[in-house]
């Protein structure tokens, strides 16, 4: 029996030493901050404008302009007027990518031509929401319009399409309830 009471009080006692142990973690806990991922949503676009659209845009210096919003909940809405993509383009998306200096957002044509593409471009009007930033606070960010395939094949038929290639633009802005910008390539 006493051999028992033994085995039980340091069975105990080993527990007691054990669980302190991992107690003091909890106790002092290393304080991490994690920054808010800025998240890209709600992307749309406006379908191939007419070319006279996109004439108007360059004699108006309004071709490739990106507008900049507040939005309510601390996001901006971002609208990049007058992309210039193949008059077949169906399908865009847009991804963002992050580091301690700057955000980009890269807008591409996801379109599967199946090797044929049409022989004009047009002007599209590509919008979505990025955020959350913070009230005051500066921020970089660069708009990249992804135009690869569109490229190769204005090199291959420079009679039909003009020149076009990727591009982008960087912005810097503090960022305030009110802001509204526009900047022009």
């Amino acid at each position: 029996m006493r051999k028992m009471k033994k085995k039980s009080f340091c069975a105990v006692f080993m527990a007691v030493v054990l669980l302190s142990g991992c107690g003091s973690e909890i106790d002092n806990p290393v304080e991490t901050s994690t920054p808010k991922e800025v998240l890209l949503k709600n992307f749309s676009n406006t379908g191939c404008k007419p070319a006279e659209v996109r004439t108007r845009a360059e004699e108006n210096g309004d071709a490739d302009a990106i507008e900049l919003t507040a939005t309510k909940n601390g996001g901006l809405y971002v609208e990049h007027r007058n992309a210039t993509f193949n008059c077949a383009a169906r399908s865009f998306d847009a991804k963002i990518t992050e580091t301690e200096e700057r955000i980009t957002v890269t807008e591409y044509d996801m379109t599967d031509y199946g090797g044929v593409m049409a022989n004009c471009v047009c002007p599209y009007d590509l919008a979505y929401e990025i955020g959350p930033f913070e009230e005051g606070k500066a921020y970089s960010i660069t708009i990249r319009l992804k135009v690869s395939e569109l490229e190769k094949y204005a090199a291959e038929h420079p009679e039909i399409i003009p020149a076009t290639e990727d591009w982008e633009m960087s912005i810097d802005f503090v960022y305030a309830s009110d802001l509204k910008l526009t900047f022009r390539k």
